[in-house]
């Protein structure tokens, strides 16, 4: 099939990373016109800002019957979200933080702060936030405590040693 090919850019999501055939597009898609895009383009782009793109009442949405003022909590489809990262020296916490989060951990990166600075780090939910710095207090505790032993023992074994 020697048709063309096409990256799509939404205004909630941004540029998809796969890419959609012109056959698919043409049966998927309906052409309108540049002013009606622009009109359409411009509602989701600041509606996505801060709602998702669920229906109002929607049961698979984790805010159908949130209360007036609540914060938000679903991000389908939202252009900026809040997220918890743990960056910075990881490895240490890596197995006690899987065993905590109830899924394989993911690693993101992403555009931090007024000045976009890349972060990369372990995506931590929400929900789990104060597990996760109890976890990294005590574990810090317990590398301390090792650290410290071990120069203990170094220090021995080198003036037994010589």
């Amino acid at each position: 099939s020697g048709g063309r090919w096409y990256r799509v850019a939404r205004p909630d999501t941004g540029l998809r990373p796969e890419e959609m055939s012109g056959e698919r597009l043409r049966d998927d898609m309906e052409r309108v016109s540049q002013e009606e895009m622009r009109e359409w383009w411009t509602k989701v782009y600041d509606l996505s800002k801060e709602q998702c793109a669920h229906r109002p009442g929607a049961r698979l949405c984790k805010d159908w019957n949130r209360a007036p003022g609540q914060a938000a909590r679903c991000e389908f489809r939202r252009r900026m979200t809040q997220l918890l990262v743990l960056s910075g020296q990881v490895l240490p916490f890596w197995s006690p933080i899987r065993d905590l989060l109830p899924s394989r951990p993911r690693v993101v990166r992403i555009a931090a702060g007024e000045e976009r600075r890349n972060v990369v780090g372990l995506r931590v939910p929400a929900s789990k936030e104060q597990e996760v710095r109890g976890l990294i207090k005590s574990t810090s505790l317990e590398i301390k405590k090792e650290a410290a032993r071990l120069a203990a023992e170094m220090a021995v074994s080198s003036s037994k040693g010589g």
